[in-house]
């Protein structure tokens, strides 16, 4: 795909302008994968790299033109509220679960609370099979949770848990034995693979779309941006290590919203028009 354009050219009389051309030219062709665009892209500049290194090349054109396609392929599956209740409604209807011939080794109350604070709290999975006892302090009517392993520095932050989840995190602890160690797993029956498990299962008996453990995340990322809360305050609960990389989820998400913005748009022209006695035009 670099030959095609460039077999008859020296490497140093590849301009910037040319690389764009090649580059666009392999991001309009539609049988191509922005994944395997980018990979492309890289390898070339690599090329590219190794003439400046190792042949006297002056100029990298690949790394002024840019990068195109994308490192890692885009997922935009997400749960509503609506459809995760009624994800946790078939994970826990016994009689559903028996009539699927569906049995699982771990307890649903660890399932229950685990799989509200991933949807709630925005955490991921290693973090969560990460928190202790003692990672967990009542303040009121809220829990906060302190995530102190994660795969950041970014990511040790402490993320208060609404109300309703909370109460179902203090009666499931309220459940554990008296001499249970402070400093033992929240979860200790919980392990990635019967979590993942138990969301396919769960969600195939509640008729939901397949999503991964890791969309709860992003269900959670979604349910921010629903909710119109600031970038910043997103980006410091999800633990990102760039402000960038939240407004790059919430971009995404702007993406399945521009009817809503449309509509925003028209009541605001209609109010402005009532308001001033003016016909847009």
């Amino acid at each position: 795909f670099i030959l095609p354009l460039f077999k008859d050219v020296a490497l140093g009389d590849i301009t910037v302008k040319m690389v764009i051309k090649w580059q666009d030219d392999l991001t309009l062709n539609n049988n191509y994968k922005p994944t395997y665009i980018y990979s492309i892209n890289s390898k070339f500049n690599l090329v590219m790299k190794y003439a400046m290194r190792c042949q006297g090349l002056l100029l990298n054109p690949v790394e002024a033109a840019g990068k195109i396609g994308m490192a890692r392929a885009m997922h935009n599956e997400f749960w509503t509220i609506e459809q995760f209740n009624k994800f946790i409604n078939a994970l826990t209807d016994k009689n559903l679960n028996k009539e699927n011939k569906i049995k699982r080794k771990v307890d649903d109350e660890s399932l229950i609370v685990g799989f509200n604070i991933l949807f709630y709290g925005g955490l991921r999975i290693s973090e969560l099979l990460n928190l202790k006892v003692n990672n967990v302090t009542i303040m009121g009517n809220n829990a906060i949770l302190s995530i102190i392993k994660s795969k950041s520095k970014s990511g040790i932050r402490s993320i208060e848990l609404p109300k309703t989840v909370t109460k179902l995190l203090v009666d499931y602890i309220s459940s554990f034995p008296l001499n249970y160690p402070p400093s033992e797993s929240l979860f200790p029956t919980l392990k990635r693979d019967n979590v993942r498990r138990a969301l396919n299962s769960g969600a195939k008996l509640a008729g939901l779309n397949h999503i991964r453990v890791h969309d709860l995340r992003h269900s959670h990322a979604t349910l921010l941006y629903k909710l119109s809360v600031p970038v910043k305050v997103a980006s410091v609960r999800l633990g990102h290590a760039r402000v960038s990389t939240t407004l790059d989820t919430y971009t995404h998400i702007a993406h399945n919203d521009t009817n809503e913005v449309s509509n925003k748009l028209d009541q605001a022209i209609a109010e402005k028009t009532v308001n001033n006695s003016v016909t847009p035009i």
